[in-house]
């Protein structure tokens, strides 16, 4: 029930953030400490916005 503010501010909080793919999820990872981010390399999101070399990347498998 939080406002959208509120959810990026408590979700920039933590020490280690796994995000999905969207701006809200690049603004979580944007605030704080940038060492223990961790963004997909798969399904681009409107541009590259995960561009900063000190988040770690991962692949997202889809399996049927």
């Amino acid at each position: 029930n939080s406002s959208p503010i509120d959810t990026i501010i408590t979700g920039s909080e933590y020490e280690y953030r796994v995000l999905s793919n969207g701006s809200f999820s690049w603004m979580i990872g944007y605030l704080g400490d940038n060492d223990n981010v961790f963004c997909p390399t798969t399904l681009p999101y409107h541009g590259d916005i995960f561009v900063y070399p000190e988040w770690k990347y991962f692949s997202i498998l889809f399996i049927k």
